[in-house]
């Protein structure tokens, strides 16, 4: 049974190992004051769905920390991670502040929620503003990477990384939703699949191995239902079922490197972001992203292969 005092003591290595994280991986200036605490009382909702939980909520300063049953050390790691991966994923679009993207740490109903799953079983998801895990201490998640704990937790990282990369697009503007009112002033739009989740997986480090080589191009492209990426443009143009999707994470993930790489196409973040405030207005993602990637999607679609047999090495 965990004592009052071992609470004291978890706080305490929470907050000092997060300081001396966003020392040395943030050149944002420390804010005035940072807000910890046990909140109750607040639901947890999936747009407009709501998900039972145990009414013991970890509020940091951009999130809200639910869960059904997990242990509080659970719900402390998931959002530092978040927190992190949030201000890593700021830091590269240059944003200043969550007060940019309309975040403000004293008012908890502007903040992202996110829930680690324990016994619910549903399925790992992002939704306007925040996204459901499954959870750390989950009896599936006991038996990944054959119960390596250090491997477990740094793919789990990942994970997070790459669901807060989809909520900053909601943040960015792009599509809408009923509890976000400033969200309704723009069209509904979002970016095509290949792109949601190449970039998702690019700023994430890849919750699937990326590919490096062009032999492993090659080898992904051997079999018969890997068509090429840019052609997924929603996710139903993809050959598989839901559950192989996954199978595709790394070619949209190198997709975007291309994007990014100065040995590509040489484009960066900030590009990025003004495409995805200029998708706002145009309600298109092809028309701003010719705009702002200096190609359309149909050129990158038609010539992919070639282009990333130029940009790629050989095997190792």
């Amino acid at each position: 049974m965990t004592t009052p005092r071992s609470y004291i003591i978890i706080i305490l290595l929470f907050i000092s190992s997060w300081c001396i994280h966003c020392d040395k991986n943030s050149t944002e200036p420390e804010p005035e004051r940072k807000q910890y605490q046990w909140i109750s009382g607040i639901p947890f909702l999936i747009e407009n769905e709501k998900i039972k939980h145990d009414d013991h909520i970890l509020e940091t300063d951009n999130f809200l920390t639910f869960s059904d049953a997990s242990s509080d050390e659970i719900k402390i790691i998931y959002s530092q991670m978040a927190e992190g991966a949030f201000a890593e994923i700021k830091q590269a679009f240059e944003i200043q502040s969550s007060e940019e993207l309309g975040i403000f740490s004293d008012n908890r109903s502007t903040k992202i929620t996110i829930f680690s799953d324990r016994y619910l079983n549903h399925s790992n998801m992002a939704f306007p503003i925040g996204f459901l895990l499954i959870a750390l201490d989950s009896p599936s998640a006991s038996s990944w990477f054959g119960g390596d704990q250090s491997q477990l937790r740094a793919w789990y990282q990942r994970n997070v990384k790459h669901e807060t990369m989809h909520v900053m697009q909601w943040l960015f503007g792009l599509d809408w939703n009923s509890r976000w009112p400033w969200l309704q002033r723009w069209g509904r739009t979002w970016p095509e699949f290949w792109f949601s989740e190449g970039i998702a997986e690019y700023i994430s480090g890849g919750t699937f191995s990326p590919i490096e080589t062009i032999d492993q191009v090659n080898a992904w492209c051997e079999n018969p239902q890997h068509i090429n990426p840019i052609s997924i443009h929603r996710s139903t143009d993809a050959p598989v079922p839901d559950s192989q999707i996954g199978e595709y994470y790394p070619m949209f993930g190198l997709a975007i490197r291309y994007l990014l790489d100065e040995n590509g196409l040489g484009k960066t973040f900030i590009d990025i972001k003004k495409m995805y405030l200029d998708m706002r207005k145009t309600v298109s993602f092809q028309v701003s992203f010719e705009k702002f990637m200096g190609i359309s999607v149909n050129y990158y679609e038609a010539h992919f292969f070639e282009l990333i047999a130029d940009f790629l090495p050989g095997s190792n």
